[in-house]
């Protein structure tokens, strides 16, 4: 795994691990039923993300971050419209998602330069 100037970790890595962890977090209040942390949970992913947006301009890093946010979207819609086994099934894709973005963060980022 290459770090460069440590640009990787700061603009990659944390936000992605803190939206993983708001991710698993949002699942266990999905649990305990209180869908209004899931959705708090989830929106503040999407923020998170916008950030992580902002740091390369590389369409295929876009694609990727598009893509991430489109899977958080789905969850987000189907708290209202599935049935709670569907939106379960759901989070648990996006998790994995999530780690595995993280776990082949080397492949995604290979030729991706953040801004300062």
């Amino acid at each position: 795994m290459r770090f460069g100037n440590g640009h990787e970790i700061k603009n990659y890595y944390v936000p992605l691990t803190t939206i993983r962890q708001k991710i698993y977090d949002a699942e266990r209040y999905f649990k305990l039923n209180n869908i209004k942390k899931v959705e708090q949970l989830l929106k503040n992913s999407i923020t998170t993300i916008s950030a992580l947006d902002l740091t390369t301009r590389n369409l295929v890093f876009d694609k990727i971050i598009l893509d991430l946010n489109s899977k958080i979207n789905e969850v987000l819609t189907s708290l209202n419209d599935d049935s709670k086994k569907n939106t379960y099934k759901k989070m648990k894709l996006l998790g994995e998602h999530v780690n595995l973005m993280i776990s082949r963060g080397d492949l995604v980022l290979s030729g991706i330069e953040f801004d300062r």
